[in-house]
């Protein structure tokens, strides 16, 4: 999935806009334009609520689906937090695995120690 900073940066540059004629298009602020096109989305106040609606009025003066281009957004961040919670599912499985192994091994010196 191609990154949604790509596309809008790469959009705006083929329609020939600069990052001031759209600051003054869209009235979202030029650092908050460089934010989204630099994928710095923790830079935009207000969360996700803001974001969204910046992205929406954005790719609408590109000349793209907002609508579309934040639903874009939504599945690419779904996807990240998905892969995100099979790794944390992963690395607990490994950690069990590690303490099953540990307590395992002293289970085994125990019960060979008690034999003596």
């Amino acid at each position: 999935m191609e990154k949604i900073e790509r596309i809008l940066k790469c959009q705006r540059k083929r329609q020939g806009f600069s990052l001031c004629e759209a600051e003054e298009a869209t009235k979202i602020s030029i650092r908050y334009l460089r934010a989204i096109e630099d994928g710095d989305f923790n830079a935009i106040p207000g969360g996700q609520f803001y974001l969204k609606g910046f992205l929406k009025i954005y790719s609408n003066f590109l000349h793209l689906d907002g609508d579309a281009v934040v639903k874009y957004y939504e599945d690419s961040l779904s996807e990240h937090l998905v892969s995100y919670e099979e790794k944390k599912a992963l690395r607990m499985a490994a950690v069990s695995k590690k303490k099953n192994g540990f307590f395992h091994s002293i289970y085994n010196s125990l019960t060979s120690f008690m034999q003596l």
